[in-house]
């Protein structure tokens, strides 16, 4: 699969799409056209729910709902990216994509421009608030008449907010922040009490929820809106063949499994740095820290580490199945398995030997790259989460904006996190797009507290072939 940037010059694109718009009324589209190229040529931007990258590997409800339609056009799926400052009509007409696929809402003024296809998924606006500890939460919208709400400048809450105030005849007390930080942020800021509420659209907070379990998002602000692509209007034929297969795979039961897998599913990340240890059995952590530790050897930690990676990896279930298809104790993706020669992920012996493996690899990455054991760790376990791409775009955005690239407290990891904001995930020095940051960064934190736990609570005991411990 291909990947590529759009780049368009905003002084040349309207000549150019004048000078097409004769050629591309004429032809448009077809389905013959595409598997005669050999690949659907999609737009769409970087995104929880649109496209983002995961462990090397590319993800997205709507990313995966487009590679399902190319393999039932025979053809490869080729992501053109956008950070959507061109106008979605402007580079369907240039010639840039045959599909856009970026959460497009359904309303009356772009039915006007856009031809939509066949709506596959609803959402409508949510108020993301906190959970109470009594349970209580604001339930009815006329409850939000003198609250203050925080959303980002330009944003589509805004108008939404302002005719809620209208429809329950009081002033909600609207906040702007720069439109630079993305919803997933104002969402933290909401769990960690920076702020008391924020509104998003459902799907980006369902998503959101499973990071953040104490914000609450069942108080809808707004109708339900249709989502569905775009395709031009010149292209009926391939419109039609877009819409019987949207319709089939409806029917079949696949696009309820492909959103029961991004929307529905738990993926929480548990944030509980409890110690759980069978009394019976005191010095134990689990039932594979003898295979553990003989293989820590191979990237020289002390095994009581790698036993809390992989706590929070799978707590220890070697059957573990992620939302984004890793498996096994280490929870190992289907590429890097096969890199490291795993052929089976949920055998736990297999699993932990390619798992430290590939920790041994990341260590190999990073060794002549950033100073000093302890902080090289940091990069090597958020590596080991998001993917070294998106631990060295941070980097060259710590740079950029005069922290040490070198240094992940304070510095580096302040910039993992913002790998979430259009702002800086569409930044130049940007190769690998959007990422959660909050992920890696809470990652990070998470094992070596969980590690320092299990030092005072379990005696070292040294693998075979161990060199030394770390």
């Amino acid at each position: 699969m291909k990947i590529y940037k759009i780049v368009l010059l905003f002084m040349i694109l309207p000549f150019f799409v004048s000078c097409l718009g004769i050629l591309d009324r004429m032809s448009g589209v077809t389905v013959e056209k595409i598997q005669e190229r050999g690949a659907l040529v999609a737009v769409t931007t970087y995104g929880a729910n649109n496209y983002f990258v995961y462990r090397g590997e590319p993800l997205g409800f709507e990313y995966e709902l487009l590679k399902l339609l190319a393999d039932e056009l025979n053809v490869k799926l080729e992501i053109k990216l956008t950070d959507g400052r061109v106008p979605l009509i402007d580079i369907l007409n240039s010639d840039y994509g045959d599909i856009i696929a970026s959460s497009i809402t359904i309303t009356k003024s772009r039915r006007k421009q856009y031809n939509f296809t066949r709506h596959f998924m609803k959402t409508r606006q949510v108020l993301v608030q906190r959970k109470t500890e009594s349970g209580e939460i604001i339930d009815d919208v006329t409850s939000l008449i003198g609250k203050e709400v925080t959303i980002t400048e330009n944003s589509h809450y805004y108008n939404r907010l302002k005719n809620l105030s209208e429809e329950i005849g009081g002033d909600i007390k609207i906040t702007t922040m720069p439109s630079g930080i993305a919803e997933e942020e104002l969402i933290r800021m909401v769990s960690e009490g920076i702020i008391d509420y924020t509104v998003a659209d459902e799907t980006i907070a369902i998503i959101n929820n499973f990071y953040y379990p104490n914000v609450d998002i069942s108080t809808a602000v707004s109708f339900p809106q249709r989502i569905a692509w775009v395709v031009r209007r010149e292209s009926p034929e391939f419109l039609m063949f877009v819409n019987d297969w949207l319709k089939r795979i409806e029917s079949d039961g696949t696009l309820e499994d492909l959103y029961n897998k991004y929307y529905r599913i738990n993926r929480v990340l548990e944030k509980q740095l409890a110690f759980s240890q069978d009394p019976d059995h005191k010095d134990m952590i689990s039932a594979y820290d003898n295979m553990i530790r003989n293989y820590s050897y191979i990237v020289n930690w002390d095994w009581r580490l790698i036993a809390a990676l992989i706590y929070q990896e799978s707590r220890f279930n070697p059957r573990a199945r992620s939302w984004a298809g890793a498996g096994g104790l280490m929870q190992l993706m289907p590429k890097t398995a096969a890199i490291l020669g795993v052929t089976d992920r949920y055998d736990p012996e297999q699993n932990i030997f390619g798992g430290i493996r590939h920790l041994k690899s990341l260590s190999e990455q990073w060794k002549d790259r950033v100073p000093g054991e302890k902080n090289r760790l940091k990069f090597i376990l958020a590596s080991y989460n998001a993917g070294s791409g998106h631990v060295s775009d941070a980097q060259r955005l710590a740079a950029k904006y005069g922290k040490d690239p070198l240094l992940w407290d304070n510095n580096v990891e302040d910039f993992i996190i913002k790998l979430s904001s259009p702002e800086y995930y569409n930044d130049s020095v940007v190769d690998h797009g959007y990422c959660r940051g909050s992920e890696p960064y809470n990652y990070v934190r998470i094992i070596l507290s969980r590690y320092e736990m299990y030092k005072e609570n379990v005696s070292f005991i040294p693998a075979k072939e161990e060199v030394s411990a770390e």
